[in-house]
């Protein structure tokens, strides 16, 4: 089997967990590549990945950076991800326009777990990948043991291609290692006839296009050990641009341009770049996409950028003012051509967002709306409950890099509070009551006199307005008016929640010929409810969540303590389906413990536990939980 060297530019993520040395990798990957006359260094913020303010400050990457090189002759396009679970979206959607993905990770079997679910990602998007264990000459453990922990967290084969010399306890080298993957090379070597050098390439280049291996490579990024060795691995084996346009569902007939946006960069000033992955080519400046005209091609080197007039097929650049287009799009000359849309992760943390100042209202919902563009793993919700505008995200520093985004890029002072929970209130028994509002002011005066029952409904039942009038001692024009009323009143009953599952009865009443109005039957319901509600035993009710909860079986007990400390009721495990030895728990929890589950959760689980939930019922409040909760509002 011979299989030639991939031609044309080629596309490659740089993802992995936190710390890794994703960054130090692409700084190294460039230096060599005489793209930087020196390496960047993180600490002191001249790195070419990880270039914004909120990165600098974290010391960590917070969004996709690009980068390219020109290796031996070929064009390379490099997306430098960043390895906090709380940015994964952002990896996820750089992963839909790569041709390869290389995973860098420590040679710590502690941490081999956490690479979990970014190794199942790529294995569901079919992506070739390699694996480059970094920080090797920091190895304290074997690399036998640290392969079989590698090979225990993907169903993949792994292919260990280097295996490092030792000399006085410090990596002097490495021996490059063919594959026994395959069965003919492996009857050939049983058989002691010497494979030839170009069959053992062919055959693992082919089985990385088929998803059947993954290959192991050993180094330090920050001293430039294996670097070279992974730049000419991927320079021959990973596979040419059609595969990957191929395998995202486009054709190659017709030649007419087609790309798709992998993210968004906004800035105050300079305006809107979409990078974007060419799936078809080539795509000039000026060029005009049912999303809109193309305001210049950009290749992106981190902050820097070099215009260009046009980029094929395999190329990642950045076009400029596509106002229409949103991260995920398909653009196209014409609307033939889709792609599935692929979920976004669900959010898991919320805040509650208010400008310092009152006149920034309207600055506000303009500005998270850039926001929410450039980020779309970031969520807004007008929550009329509770009447707050809630930022939702994946986290706690997800959701701090978002704010401080609004402050540094747009002058935007915003505040963040915990959100309030969506109490209700409800009643126990049924009442009567009689209230006369009566007002005299000279002129026409305002009567209006109205007899109500109150009565409890079973809980979901919401709220029924119904009336008995006889002999038109309301007159049929003010009924209406009383539902108003009633409806006014229960926004906020007697505990100052709304109240839910109730039922109100007008049965009886007397009006003025003059001096009755809608306005004073009206507010003779209003009052009618406000002296009859209290007599009716009220009682808080908190909203239930019901959460399942994904987690490493090795963690299942610590989840489990977490959920009983926040008054969670367990109701079952199961394994998580295609997961091996992973759970999922099902509970029953009160949203007041939902809102930082997920920061006790990743603290429990080396990151790695999340959480979907949903609203599921009202439950009666009673005691010192309840009374903490109106002591709050007083």
């Amino acid at each position: 089997m011979v299989v030639d060297k991939p031609e044309g530019p080629r596309s490659i993520a740089l993802v992995g967990p936190y710390s890794s040395g994703k960054t130090t990798l692409l700084e190294a990957i460039l230096h060599i590549c005489g793209e930087t006359d020196r390496k960047g260094s993180i600490k002191a913020g001249t790195t070419c990945g990880d270039s914004s303010r909120e990165a600098r400050e974290r010391q960590m990457g917070v969004e996709v950076n690009a980068g390219h090189i020109n290796y031996l002759g070929d064009d390379f396009y490099l997306l430098d991800c960043p390895g906090s679970i709380e940015f994964f979206q952002e990896t996820e959607n750089a992963l839909k326009g790569v041709d390869a993905a290389v995973v860098v990770c420590e040679p710590d079997e502690a941490k081999v777990l956490t690479l979990t679910p970014l190794l199942k990602s790529l294995q569901e998007k079919k992506l070739p990948t390699f694996i480059f264990v970094n920080k090797m000459d920091k190895a304290r453990g074997s690399v036998h043991e640290l392969f079989n922990s590698l090979q225990a967290v993907t169903e993949r084969a792994l292919v260990l291609r280097q295996v490092p010399i030792f000399k006085d306890n410090i990596i002097s080298g490495y021996v490059d290692l063919a594959s026994d993957f395959d069965d003919h090379l492996m009857e050939e070597l049983l058989e002691d006839i010497k494979p030839e050098r170009e069959e053992i390439y062919a055959l693992l280049q082919n089985d990385l296009r088929e998803g059947l291996v993954t290959p192991v490579f050993l180094g330090s990024a920050e001293n430039d050990s294996g670097v070279r060795r992974l730049l000419k691995a991927l320079r021959h084996e990973v596979p040419e641009a059609s595969l990957a346009a191929a395998r995202a569902g486009v054709g190659a007939s017709s030649g007419a341009p087609v790309a798709q946006i992998l993210k968004t960069y906004m800035s105050a000033q300079g305006g809107k770049l979409s990078l974007a992955r060419i799936w078809s080519g080539p795509v000039r400046d000026g060029e005009t996409f049912d999303a809109g005209r193309i305001g210049g091609i950009f290749r992106l080197q981190g902050a820097k950028s070099e215009k260009r007039d046009s980029a094929g097929a395999g190329e990642i650049v950045a076009f400029g003012r596509l106002d229409q287009a949103r991260t995920g799009d398909i653009l196209a000359v014409d609307s033939t051509t889709h792609l599935p849309e692929e979920e976004l992760l669900i959010p898991v943390y919320s805040v509650s967002l208010f400008p310092e100042k009152r006149e920034d209202e309207v600055k506000l919902s303009a500005v998270l709306a850039k926001i929410v563009e450039e980020d779309n793993s970031l969520r807004v919700e007008h929550r009329q409950d509770t009447q707050e505008l809630l930022l939702w995200g994946q986290g706690e520093i997800h959701l701090n890099v978002a704010i401080d985004r609004m402050r540094s890029k747009y002058g935007l002072n915003v505040r963040a509070r915990r959100p309030k929970v969506a109490y209700k209130e409800a009643i126990r028994k049924a009442a009567t009551q009689h209230a006369r509002y009566k007002k005299q002011s000279g002129g026409h005066g305002q009567f209006g006199d109205v007899h109500i029952e109150i009565k409890p409904l079973p809980r979901g039942s919401g709220f029924n307005f119904e009336e008995k009038i006889v002999g038109g001692s309301v007159p049929r024009q003010y009924i209406p008016a009383v539902e108003h009323g009633v409806r006014e009143y229960l926004a906020e009953g007697p505990l100052g929640f709304p109240v839910v599952d109730v039922a109100v009865t007008l049965f009886d009443g007397q009006f003025h010929s003059v001096d009755s109005s809608e306005n004073s039957f009206r507010s003779a319901a209003r009052l009618a409810m406000s002296e009859g509600m209290p007599k009716c035993d009220p009682v808080l009710l908190e909203p239930i969540y019901k959460v399942e909860i994904a987690m490493p079986s090795e963690h299942t007990s610590r989840v489990n303590s977490i959920v009983s400390g926040r008054r969670g009721q367990i109701l079952g495990f199961d394994a998580r389906s295609g997961w091996d030895g992973w759970d999922v728990l099902l509970a029953m929890i009160p949203e007041s413990e939902v809102h930082d589950l997920i920061i006790d959760l990743r603290s429990a689980t080396l990151g790695l536990g999340t959480y979907r939930g949903e609203f599921d019922h009202l439950q009666e409040l009673t005691g010192q939980g309840a009374d903490k909760v109106l002591q709050s509002r007083t």
